[in-house]
């Protein structure tokens, strides 16, 4: 293969504004994960060596290529990569699981009141109960969807009730059914991280009941 065609199917993946987007790429162009194109990214590196942003960029990219290849080199590594580093919304998903993705991501940027957390919580509720029994979902988008319910309810309260508590912990083990240490380890450090977070919060106020 030429090191231009090489070069072109490099910059199209590294290009993609996404990483569902350049999760599909990948799992359709397995020739990524081979040696050549590991050599290209270490040049590339070289040639950003004035440019933390890009260098950062780009070590993020040599690292899933290097997991992927560690997880096998098949479309399934590949996919597993991107999820332990994005977790678990990184599928194809229906219309109204991309709405909730970007309402979940706008959320995060605003200064929520507790009226918008309710209403965040019931979204997350349905979107639970329409994925739980639906055999088609995968199970990781189960676990994204019940991390995000669990942070909804270990926000930072005031006075955390015992009620809070109780959901935090059924959430947070209902991901970690999924987002196992050998898996996802990343994604099990994330959730472990939450309930640390959630556990100082509730014990720096008095539980109600």
């Amino acid at each position: 293969m030429l090191q231009t065609v090489r070069f072109k199917e490099l910059f199209a993946w590294l290009c993609l504004p996404t990483a569902r987007e350049r999760c599909n790429y990948l799992e359709t162009h397995l020739e990524l994960l081979g040696d050549e194109f590991e050599q290209l990214l270490a040049l590339l590196s070289i040639q950003y060596y004035d440019d933390p942003c890009e260098q950062r960029h780009l070590y993020e990219h040599r690292s899933l290529l290097a997991e992927a290849r560690a997880r096998g080199g098949t479309a399934l590594a590949i996919r597993e990569a991107y999820i332990n580093v994005y977790g678990g919304l990184l599928f194809a998903l229906p219309e109204w699981l991309l709405d909730l993705e970007v309402y979940l991501q706008t959320f995060a940027s605003l200064r929520p009141t507790e009226r918008m957390y309710t209403l965040a919580k019931l979204r997350l509720y349905d979107a639970i109960e329409h994925v739980h029994p639906e055999q088609a979902f995968a199970p990781e988008i189960l676990a994204e969807l019940h991390y995000h319910l669990g942070s909804m309810f270990a926000h930072k309260e005031h006075r955390m009730s015992a009620y809070s508590v109780a959901q935090i912990v059924t959430h947070y083990e209902a991901a970690l059914e999924i987002y196992t240490y050998e898996r996802y380890p990343m994604q099990y450090v994330k959730v472990h991280l939450a309930f640390g977070n959630a556990y100082r919060c509730a014990r720096r106020g008095v539980c109600q009941p």
